[in-house]
């Protein structure tokens, strides 16, 4: 295709996601930040949860249509009654969408499904996870989530349902394309990776040599899936002059305790916990940071690993989905799941010893290793794809039903699975709300002197 054409894509798509902006890890602020790309050259309009339902146009001319939505940290539950859900599909309806997107497969992006297939539009997802792990992503490491081996068949079944009836499937690395071979699909599988802005992380200076400080750096949220106690226990193998930041938000509150206790124990002074940094902070965080280290057990396509290739950063991780994919000797180092921390501290010793010239080598060389990865070339195989879609598509080609509202399929399975997300979504939310009201008049009859 024309690259004028990609430019100017002028389809009217539906985006959907289940996190607000600046929420979500990767995958919710990928969903917002390919929305706002998409939007120099499509009409678009994003479907995600908000304090109130309600379709707006935000300050970069995109519609935003808003589903109620409360919850605990990191997991909103929309509130989809009957009503909710009859007010969204109206003003869908109103902006005629010729793609839907969804980055979920869930809630609102069940939702978003719903709708295509009742209005023989294209559907499309982005799988930032590994379909076949779900269960091992966000929130479902939260305590709440523990009972996995339970839940396993029900999840499959609907993943399986759900993928069926997607259109296309943009798999983000081949990861996500090898887990998708357990699956029966009728759909186009695009490769498109998540896009990062790179100019804002290429500051044109890598760390000082010279001196005899070291600076690591992790960046993701504190979890046992991102493995920061091994980074603790690599660190205990270093000299003190080498220190290590972690940045991010805790996940399971529990999990940085022990993190803490074990810096505590073990005479860690030289760790950072740094909590969440705006994004508009992390290109100064990486500037001056000599290497990035991930024990991570799962990562599919970390977007903190491309800012720091990005950034000039040499990464050095224990092997896993993203460090698979992107890091080797030329930029950093790649190790064996099973490395011990103190062969992973001498490590990251011999590259954090190599002479400024040889060290600007590998920073240089980790910058073009992602170069492929800006929004621009990404949006353009976005639109791509759905021009593909849009000339494929035959509702011929789908099963012989669109299913009902609130039931994904008509498997058991998915039944259960189905109700969990839409009609327990809306129990959910009214709970929340509820707790969330009874605080605040809980604190509005408290006495002046109990204030």
């Amino acid at each position: 295709m024309e690259d004028s054409a990609l430019r100017s894509c002028g389809r009217r798509v539906a985006v959907a996601s289940i996190f607000p902006e600046n929420s979500g890890g990767g995958g919710g602020i990928v969903a917002h930040e390919l929305t706002r790309h998409l939007a120099e050259r499509c009409e678009v309009l994003l479907l995600c949860p908000g304090e109130r339902t309600a379709l707006a146009t935000n300050s970069r001319g995109v519609k935003v249509l808003t589903v109620a939505s409360a919850g605990p940290d990191q997991v909103y539950y929309p509130s989809l009654d009957r009503s909710t859900c009859n007010r969204t599909i109206a003003w869908l309806d109103e902006f005629r969408p010729e793609i839907v997107h969804s980055h979920d497969p869930i809630m609102l992006g069940a939702i978003a499904q719903y709708y295509a297939l009742g209005h023989s539009i294209p559907f499309v997802i982005t799988l930032h996870g590994l379909p076949n792990r779900i269960l091992e992503f966000g929130a479902c490491e939260l305590p709440g989530f523990r009972a996995r081996r339970l839940v396993q068949p029900v999840v499959h079944s609907y993943i399986s349902r759900f993928l069926a009836d997607c259109d296309g499937i943009v798999a983000i690395n081949d990861s996500v394309i090898r887990a998708l071979r357990e699956y029966p699909l009728r759909a186009r599988v695009f490769p498109i990776s998540n896009g990062r802005d790179l100019a804002r992380f290429r500051t044109g200076r890598f760390a000082d040599m010279d001196g005899r400080a070291r600076n690591l750096c992790f960046i993701g949220f504190l979890s046992e899936r991102k493995n920061q106690m091994y980074l603790l226990e690599m660190l205990a193998h270093l000299p003190p002059d080498y220190r290590l930041r972690l940045v991010g938000k805790t996940l399971v509150p529990g999990y940085e305790r022990r993190l803490r206790r074990f810096a505590s124990e073990h005479g860690l002074n030289n760790v950072e916990f740094l909590g969440q940094l705006d994004q508009s902070a992390i290109p100064a965080c990486l500037a001056d940071t000599h290497a990035f280290v991930s024990a991570s057990r799962l990562e599919v396509q970390s977007l903190t690993v491309i800012e720091a290739l990005a950034s000039g950063t040499p990464v050095i991780g224990l092997a896993n989905e993203t460090v698979d994919e992107l890091v080797d000797d030329a930029v950093g180092r790649r190790l064996p799941r099973e490395t011990p921390p103190a062969e992973f501290a001498r490590c990251v010793e011999r590259v954090c010893s190599l002479p400024q010239a040889r060290y600007d080598r590998l920073c240089r060389q980790a910058t073009d290793r992602v170069a492929q990865m800006d929004w621009t070339r990404v949006v353009d195989a976005t639109a791509a794809a759905y021009e593909t879609l849009v000339a494929e598509f035959s509702p011929l080609t789908r099963p012989g039903h669109a299913p009902a509202l609130g039931v994904h399929g008509l498997n058991p399975l998915t039944y259960i699975y189905g109700h969990l997300n839409m009609s327990a979504s809306a129990l959910f939310y009214s709970c929340h709300r509820y707790w969330h009201r009874l605080g605040r008049l809980t604190n509005a009859h408290r006495s002046p002197q109990a204030r």
